[in-house]
């Protein structure tokens, strides 16, 4: 599904040269669950934002069924983000002046393709995040609930729009022990109900045990 051959990305700035990765090659099947591992700054989150086309490799290629990424117009690479891709990120990203339903529709509303009234995309999300176990904070903002329960929105937002692959991005990096567990739990069992590919990068070693 995933195919990653010989890819490389260095970050420049004023001072230095950055080498996140050097000739990374990987092949990732459909419907793998897989744990990245590894220190911070070993490239880890670069190359979840290679597979999500947040950033571009300077060398080498990443292909998604077969396609080349690279080739990509900017069009095209905007509806593959859209309908193809969840991310969930370390410090979950949430808009603070909107409540967690308003939150959870966002990718929704640059979706072109499917077209959801706002009724729809909020009983949508209001589904969602009471699988998560929100039904009773659902119009809170993100300053009045908890960082598990702000991850868990940051789930319910990666996953509205169906995507076939999920990338979290050292999704309990900011979670105490217990709550991350929960979370790495929740998605080992999202994982298992649907199928799709699901990449962790993490400096965790005890996530490698799902």
């Amino acid at each position: 599904m995933i195919k990653i051959k010989n890819v490389s990305k260095t970050y420049n700035n004023k001072v230095n040269k950055k080498q996140a990765l050097k000739n990374i090659s990987l092949n990732i099947k459909k419907g793998d669950f897989l744990v990245i591992l590894g220190e911070s700054g070993s490239g880890k989150s670069t190359l979840l934002h290679l597979i999500a086309t947040l950033d571009k490799p300077d060398t080498g290629t990443i292909e998604v069924n077969n396609t080349n990424l690279n080739t990509l117009t900017e069009q095209q690479l905007a509806k593959y983000k859209n309908e193809q891709i969840g991310l969930i990120f370390q410090d979950f990203k949430l808009q603070p002046s909107l409540n967690l339903i308003e939150n959870t529709t966002l990718p929704l509303i640059f979706n072109k393709t499917t077209k959801y009234t706002q009724q729809e995309a909020e009983k949508k999300a209001t589904n969602l995040l009471k699988k998560l176990g929100l039904a009773t904070v659902l119009n809170n903002t993100p300053q009045q609930i908890s960082g598990g329960q702000k991850q868990r929105t940051a789930i319910a937002r990666a996953l509205i729009n169906n995507p076939t692959i999920l990338l979290a991005d050292e999704p309990t990096g900011n979670l105490d022990e217990k709550t991350g567990e929960k979370i790495i739990k929740i998605l080992k069992k999202i994982h298992e109900e649907k199928k799709l590919t699901m990449i962790i990068v993490t400096h965790d070693k005890k996530i490698t045990k799902y």
